[in-house]
């Protein structure tokens, strides 16, 4: 295992989870994340912090805090409908995007569940947060960016990623491992093509999901895929097998006209 104590702590962190149980007076296990796809979490909050430095330490840590804090359930959990916009819990919110589906020609309940967030902050929108998203079957969102911040997704199903360059309608097809970063303004959409509805997993930064629906004009490099395998003498130092993990993370970074530059 690497020495580097902060990698050690966000993983043991992520691991242990699995052994969370469910209320003081059961014996009963939650469903919650695998234990690859908890590594797959470290690993990819790692990333983030250490080789792209999209996180602040600041941000680093209360991710880490709220990791401490929640329960992370399994993606597979059912996500009850909903008629009105936010079903609160506690350190966690649930809600229903109403969004029109170009694909099924009608409006559709798109569900986000709010997994990370601080509860002492004035607002919800106030802290970093991890966000569980369900995209439906055969099913588009609404284009729209995150103003002044990255989009930073990690995907757990095949997904169709489009983005818009000089208005240059572009895609990039992702599945399970990998993860896509959108620089701030730049206007980007998600589709479903199969009949299953895919999850995945965002860091959402302070504001992120104030400024939906903007539309910019600025324009983004082209988009550069490797994986860490091939950075993991940067990145990690050390064998990625050592971790356990026997599998690749394919990173997809956009940049504003840098072509073939990791942010």
């Amino acid at each position: 295992m690497n020495s580097n104590p902060k990698l050690k702590d966000l993983y043991q962190l992520i691991t242990e989870l699995q052994t969370f149980k469910q209320g003081k007076n059961t014996n009963q296990r939650q469903n919650l994340f695998s234990r690859r796809q908890k590594a797959q979490v470290a690993k990819f909050l790692t990333e983030l912090y250490y080789e792209q430095r999209l996180l602040s330490e600041d941000c680093y840590q209360e991710i880490k805090k709220n990791l401490s804090l929640i329960l992370l359930e399994n993606f597979s959990q059912q996500i009850l409908p909903a008629t009105t916009g936010i079903i609160p819990a506690t350190n966690q919110k649930r809600e229903m995007y109403l969004n029109t589906s170009k694909i099924l020609g009608r409006d559709i309940l798109e569900p986000r569940e709010y997994i990370g967030i601080v509860p002492e902050v004035a607002s919800d929108l106030d802290a970093p947060s991890l966000i569980t998203a369900e995209t439906p079957p055969n099913y588009e969102q609404s284009w729209h960016d995150h103003g002044e911040n990255r989009e930073i997704t990690f995907y757990t199903g095949f997904s169709i990623g489009k983005f818009k360059t000089e208005r240059i309608e572009q895609e990039i097809q992702a599945d399970f491992g990998d993860i896509i970063i959108f620089p701030p303004k730049t206007w980007h959409t998600i589709k479903n093509p199969t009949d299953h509805p895919v999850m995945n997993l965002s860091v959402k930064l302070p504001s992120a999901l104030l400024d939906r629906g903007k539309v910019y004009q600025g324009s983004v490099g082209q988009g550069e895929k490797r994986t860490l395998d091939q950075k993991a003498d940067h990145v990690f130092g050390y064998d990625l097998n050592d971790l356990g993990m026997p599998y690749h993370i394919r990173v997809y970074v956009f940049d504003e006209g840098k072509s073939g530059h990791i942010v």
